[in-house]
């Protein structure tokens, strides 16, 4: 399995996984993503849509999931408000 992006910031990483819409992420990718969060400085952002994002649902370290993010502006805030948590 891979990665679609990796950002590193100050020990914080945010993965970006990429499916089209209506593909489900295979059961060992989704076991990967569930443990990193469990390491306390992986973000995941699972994107349905590779060309243009359709829906994203965001997994925190501390647990907390976002689903259903459906803008590509709702997207881009929360990029950047996990990029200026990082930043801290």
């Amino acid at each position: 399995m891979d990665f679609d992006g990796v950002v590193e910031r100050k020990g914080h990483y945010l993965i970006f996984e990429t499916k089209d819409p209506g593909t489900n992420i295979p059961h060992g990718q989704e076991i990967t993503l569930n443990m990193l969060r469990t390491a306390k400085t992986f973000t995941i952002m699972k994107i349905w849509g590779k060309e243009v994002p359709e829906k994203m649902d965001v997994i925190y370290p501390d647990g907390q999931q976002v689903n259903n993010i459906s803008t590509i502006e709702e997207m881009k805030g929360y990029v950047s408000r996990w990029y200026n948590w990082a930043n801290s």
